[in-house]
């Protein structure tokens, strides 16, 4: 995942790279500001248009700020809070 944030996306800021979790539609990574680590979770959902009703897929972001796991039992934890079947 990138944050354009120069005019090309190769030279834009690389935040994360997306890490399968073993639920559908469901990764993570993280993002680091100096000292401080940040959880990200990306769910990846089917919708429909508001207006056209066409299907769609969107992507939630959920930001966890200045906190990261530090086990990963404590990490699959949070990731099988967002098991939608």
């Amino acid at each position: 995942m990138r944050i354009r944030n120069t005019n090309s996306w190769k030279t834009s800021e690389a935040v994360t790279g997306l890490r399968p979790t073993g639920i559908k539609n469901i990764y993570y990574g993280d993002k680091r500001k100096g000292e401080k680590k940040s959880l990200l979770i990306f769910h990846f959902t089917e919708g429909k248009n508001f207006i056209t009703q066409e299907p769609e897929i969107w992507l939630i972001i959920d930001v966890y700020f200045s906190f990261y796991p530090a086990t990963p039992k404590i990490l699959a934890q949070i990731i099988n809070t967002y098991k939608t079947e």
